[in-house]
């Protein structure tokens, strides 16, 4: 059967265009392709700034335990430890028995609202620091020294946008990273 030479130039023209675009695809498929080099030095360690599994050693330094962050809430100018409060104290105490605490150091870091005058959140926010100190060396026989207690204030709001609202006034306790400061409140959730 003739072909007409119209149909053979449509033809010709679309086998061009589609042997372009697949060679287009398959330079594209070359340069997405890793040189040798590159796959080597994907391969080489890289040093990790953390580790990245709990419990591991190799490449990681001294074993790190887990993290602890607890807040334990109090009522407005009160240091007395609630019933929430004792409950997650008590969760806190069970978890600091596991082996991978041993030794361990925590911040417990007091907290006001901003009713008041600042030498009053001072010292309240010393006391909440200390009766929750007192608590967890009390009941878990902790090593006194093991336990840092700090009073913030008012200076470190967990709600800024509101002074006055029930979340600031809080004790944060928070596990203090081997050889760090005890000056550094834990970061606000």
């Amino acid at each position: 059967m003739p072909v007409h030479p119209g149909s053979w130039w449509r033809g010709a023209a679309l086998a061009a265009v589609l042997g372009g675009a697949l060679m287009a695809v398959s330079d594209f498929a070359l340069a997405q392709q890793p040189t040798r080099d590159e796959i080597i030095e994907s391969l080489r360690a890289k040093q990790l700034t953390r580790c990245p599994r709990l419990g591991a050693t190799a490449g990681c330094g001294a074993v790190q335990p887990a993290a602890i962050d607890v807040e334990v809430q109090f009522g407005r100018d009160s240091a007395m430890l609630g019933a929430a409060a004792v409950s997650r104290l008590e969760t806190l105490g069970a978890d600091l028995a596991k082996p991978e605490f041993k030794g361990a150091t925590l911040l417990v870091a007091g907290h006001t609202d901003a009713s008041g005058g600042d030498a009053f959140n001072q010292r309240l926010s010393q006391r909440r620091a200390g009766a929750v100190k007192r608590f967890l060396v009390g009941r878990f026989k902790l090593p006194d020294e093991t336990v840092i207690a700090v009073g913030h204030g008012r200076t470190q709001p967990k709600n800024p946008a509101d002074p006055f609202a029930g979340e600031n006034r809080r004790v944060q306790i928070a596990l203090l990273p081997p050889g760090s400061k005890p000056d550094v409140a834990p970061a606000r959730r």
